[in-house]
């Protein structure tokens, strides 16, 4: 390889690493003459390089090279099995579904365990899960229907685990969701597809690799599917819970991204309120705190047209406030009466 190639090589790597969520593909289209093997071979050098700078973002470029050689044809599960070092991981990778599952998601019964192999999560492990996913769906339905709720509970306890590096954990929280998804698809399991999404937009909420304003769009959008499974008629508690945090992590959207979205928002949180009242009227005065930090959002804004923009859009909802405290008292004149 001369070493113009290699330039333009390295140029595409750092673009790819560089370019917002999403835009991948599009710049990939971009540099067709470029994505290839050697393409693949310079991006496994170049994580390299970026991990001994103790650069995460080595994670998110290893993930990628894996699922780019997947539809290339270059990455599949073969190239995992032909490393001892990757047979072992991938060893590891199913005992440790088997365990969760054996032990139905039980911490006590995990935890001890895990404490005890913390070398074995390491961003490795994180590379055979996502090309073990990245194989999964063409794989027999019988290994699916094994692996699918054992990832979605693995998910779960790694992304509470106390110990180990936090970011690694959440990384492979979410990655094991993302193979879950697609199998457990919406259609085939409705409930556990939204339950699923509920706790993949957690895992973005925490999440510390990556720009902190994509995570959080990331987890709006995840927290809005499972709400579409999730209705206020059909999963009243559900619903509450999944729209309290909802409209949440569109609060801290809006501080980190500094402009007026917040009509949506309270819009939200206006029909988390009504809900309350109507389903779970005990429950209104963790609700009234929301409407606090709401308020706090905005007390720090220094243009005069978003905090006029924003008093107008307080003043609506302290009317509903007032509203809401109205049908609590009613509540309880009708239940100590």
């Amino acid at each position: 390889m001369d070493e113009q190639c290699l330039k333009a090589y390295l140029e595409l790597i750092m673009q790819l690493v560089d370019c917002p969520q999403g835009q991948e593909a599009e710049l990939l289209q971009e540099h067709l003459e470029l994505v290839d093997s050697d393409l693949l071979s310079l991006m496994d050098e170049y994580a390299d390089f970026l991990e001994s700078l103790g650069n995460s973002d080595a994670v998110w470029l290893r993930q990628f090279r894996i699922q780019l050689g997947h539809k290339l044809g270059l990455g599949t599960w073969e190239i995992v099995e032909m490393t001892p070092l990757s047979k072992g991981v991938t060893a590891f990778l199913l005992d440790t579904l088997e365990l969760v599952d054996n032990s139905q998601g039980n911490p006590e019964k995990v935890y001890p365990v895990w404490e005890q192999q913390q070398e074995h999560f390491n961003l490795t492990l994180l590379e055979v899960l996502t090309q073990f996913g990245a194989d999964l769906p063409t794989r027999d339905a019988e290994l699916q229907f094994f692996v699918t709720p054992a990832l979605v509970t693995f998910g779960n306890l790694i992304q509470q685990f106390p110990l180990g590096t936090r970011w690694l954990n959440l990384e492979l929280s979410i990655t094991a969701y993302q193979i879950a998804l697609q199998v457990c698809t919406r259609e085939a399991f409705p409930e556990q597809w939204a339950t699923t999404q509920h706790n993949l937009a957690a895992a973005y909420s925490d999440r510390i690799r990556g720009e902190r304003v994509d995570n959080l769009k990331a987890a709006i959008a995840a927290y809005q599917l499972a709400l579409e499974v999730y209705t206020r008629e059909d999963f009243p508690e559900q619903w509450e819970i999944t729209h309290r945090y909802f409209v949440s992590a569109y609060s801290d959207y809006v501080r980190e991204e500094k402009f007026d979205i917040h009509q949506a928002a309270l819009t939200a949180l206006q029909t988390s309120f009504e809900a309350d009242m109507e389903a779970f009227p005990e429950k209104w005065a963790r609700q009234a705190r929301m409407h606090n930090k709401w308020e706090n959002t905005y007390k720090n804004r220094s243009a005069i047209g978003t905090r006029l923009n924003a008093l107008y859009i307080l003043g609506q909802f302290k009317r509903f406030i007032c509203k809401c405290q109205h049908t609590v008292r009613s509540w309880l004149i009708r239940r100590f009466d």
